[in-house]
């Protein structure tokens, strides 16, 4: 069905996955307040202009870590990574109706190596949107027109857990959706189907 492309976020949509920030005030006790230029540091990782490793060491030791940058990382990505069955069903099927599918997620390059390796996320989707790899990342109005560009004929839906990021993608013209639960959007995507 080459008029209605599904996009999907990663983190928290297709992946059950803990919040960067509840997992280091849950795991270490880091406050909020206390990881706000961390954050802010790491964009350019998630643009692919900077290197996680490289930003977190001097974090770590400020936040009184006493792991490595890699002992850190991995512990991070395999807590905060796992396919979420319901959601893969959604794909899947949509997928074997021949309606594209498309991942579209902010990642470091480290991440999505994990998800790559670990996971093989690649293999549930048509196509695969990165962050890092485009050099923009969501709420930017660049990511979406640059996945549109891709699709220029098709009607684009997004599910996302973030509102600026569906906000953003509504102000490009997609359908887009605040993602809260599978039983949700699999009503929201019979919805649209029924449109077409």
């Amino acid at each position: 069905m080459d008029d209605f492309v599904a996009v999907f976020d990663a983190d928290a949509v297709f992946l059950r996955s803990t919040r960067p920030a509840d997992y280091l005030e849950t795991r270490y006790g880091i406050t909020r307040e206390k990881l706000g230029s961390f954050f802010a540091k790491n964009a350019r990782c998630l643009e692919g202009k900077a290197d996680t490793k490289t930003i977190l060491a001097p974090f770590l030791e400020q936040w009184g870590i006493g792991e490595s940058v890699e002992e850190f990382l991995a512990e991070a990505f395999f807590s905060g990574s796992g396919i979420d069955p319901a959601v893969a069903e959604i794909v899947a099927e949509l997928r074997k109706r021949g309606i594209t599918c498309c991942l579209a997620t902010n990642q470091d390059k480290h991440r999505m190596a994990h998800l790559d390796d670990h996971l093989q996320i690649r293999e549930y989707f048509d196509q695969v949107f990165v962050s890092c790899e485009m050099g923009m990342k969501k709420p930017e109005h660049g990511f979406y027109q640059a996945i549109q560009a891709h699709f220029p004929e098709s009607k684009l839906a997004f599910w996302d857990d973030q509102p600026s990021n569906v906000a953003a993608a509504m102000k490009c013209g997609w359908t887009a959706f605040v993602y809260t639960e599978a039983a949700q959007m699999r009503s929201e995507i019979d919805q649209l189907l029924a449109t077409l």
